[in-house]
């Protein structure tokens, strides 16, 4: 359910358009656990909080599983920052 799709180009570094090969997931999930309820999202919806206030505040999240492979150019600038902000 990957909702937010990546799509970049670096000249000389990386050129990746997941738009090309992946569509886009139409609903935040939500499911229940033996822990609590999980949050299920991926790598690039990281970049937009307002998806983690709905999960938590309405789906009733517990805990937020985020798998991601980030590019080593952003993910040396953004991945730390972002995972602790969220």
């Amino acid at each position: 359910h990957k909702i937010h799709l990546f799509d970049v180009s670096i000249p000389g570094k990386v050129n990746l358009k997941e738009s090309n090969t992946t569509a886009p997931g139409q609903k935040l999930v939500v499911c229940d656990s033996p822990i609590g309820n999980l949050a299920l999202t991926i790598c690039y919806d990281m970049r937009f909080p307002e998806m983690y206030v709905e999960l938590v505040q309405r789906g009733g999240a517990k805990v937020i599983l985020i798998p991601s492979a980030f590019t080593v150019p952003t993910g040396i600038a953004h991945w730390h920052a972002l995972l602790r902000a969220r």
